[in-house]
């Protein structure tokens, strides 16, 4: 899930989405606060200032090749913080470097998901995980009953060993390819067989950041509205965790294109220099902040994620009976979604 994939994403998400009818969703389950994780400086200060806040940490360490070998090792420090906080470890995994031709292997062989499998179970047992979420990617829809065979294969073992199985999924609006332009459903969407993968994981993670055709937000909240519209269709929305992003979209004022991706801790050196603002506001529609600056003579609108516009997804999320949030990712949030969590 890095920043630059989705970045490419954004270049083939060109089509428009429709709500539909929702499932009803049950009153008794636990709201999880579910934060990614990938190594570094911002990423250890955030975890060590705000565990309190984390339910599940989901870091991004783990891949398989396509012989099945299983890589990845968390730091003694993560752990420690993980423990110290009660927080529950399910790390990702991916297939490396998210290669569709390693994926195309792995799903073209049981033995191979056998051993995964296998790996997966042991080493979340030996390290005390709380569970695993898949979140394996650039796959074709003809790999749609392969990935989901290879999802149930993998929750029957996990639920035989008391390990949490979840699975990442790209946002869908429909089954139906003819809703999506430039062949997009073949190519990236159509591998996501949402109502199987929900009847055989305890809960999914839908990337609703990246909005295709985006007018400026990274994920603004009637798009938002209109992914979880169709996913509770398909999957009981309390086995549904709302992806949410924590990065911004720099836009070019003059060519319309995007030009760079960043956390809001690389904002506040601007949000203090007035000079170069030449405007700023919130936009009462997307629920997102915006900026209007200069720099070098030319100018960028920045349409970024803070406190305030987290707040209107959770309350989103816990307005539709959610299984909770995903947020991607930890160290790049405004550090004050935190004091929001301790109010909510």
């Amino acid at each position: 899930m890095s920043l630059s994939k989705h970045a490419i994403l954004i270049s083939l998400f060109i089509f428009s989405f429709f709500a539909t009818p929702a499932l009803a969703a049950t009153d008794s389950a636990p709201f999880y606060k579910l934060f990614y994780y990938r190594e570094g400086k911002k990423a250890m200060a955030s975890f060590k200032a705000n565990a309190q806040n984390i339910d599940i940490i989901a870091p991004q360490v783990y891949g398989v090749k396509a012989d099945g070998e299983l890589k990845g090792e968390l730091t003694n420090d993560f752990l420690k913080i993980a423990e110290d906080n009660n927080v529950k470890i399910m790390p990702l995994i991916t297939n490396s470097n998210f290669s569709e031709k390693v994926l195309d292997e792995i799903l073209s062989s049981s033995v191979v998901q056998e051993k995964i499998i296998k790996a997966m179970v042991k080493e979340g047992k030996e390290k005390g995980y709380y569970g695993w979420q898949f979140d394996f990617e650039q796959m074709t829809a003809d790999h749609r009953n392969q990935y989901s065979a290879f999802v149930k294969r993998a929750y029957k073992e996990f639920k035989k060993n008391n390990l949490v199985f979840s699975v990442a999924v790209i946002s869908q609006i429909s089954e139906n390819p003819a809703d999506y332009p430039n062949n997009l459903w073949q190519r990236v969407i159509g591998a996501y067989d949402y109502k199987v993968i929900g009847k055989n994981s305890d809960f999914i993670s839908i990337m609703s950041y990246d909005q295709p055709k985006s007018p400026g937000p990274v994920a603004s909240l009637d798009w938002v509205k209109k992914i979880i519209s169709f996913a509770i269709t398909k999957v009981p929305a309390d086995k549904i965790s709302l992806g949410v992003p924590f990065y911004y979209w720099k836009w070019s004022r003059e060519n319309g294109k995007l030009v760079d991706i960043g956390g809001y801790g690389s904002l506040e050196e601007l949000l203090a220099n007035k000079k170069q603002i030449v405007n700023q506001g919130w936009d009462l529609t997307y629920q997102v902040p915006w900026i209007v600056y200069v720099k070098n003579k030319k100018t960028y609108t920045i349409w970024y994620e803070d406190a305030r516009s987290f707040a209107s997804k959770l309350n989103l999320a816990k307005a539709n009976q959610l299984h909770g949030f995903s947020a991607w990712v930890l160290g790049l949030e405004d550090p004050k979604i935190h004091q929001v969590l301790k109010n909510s």
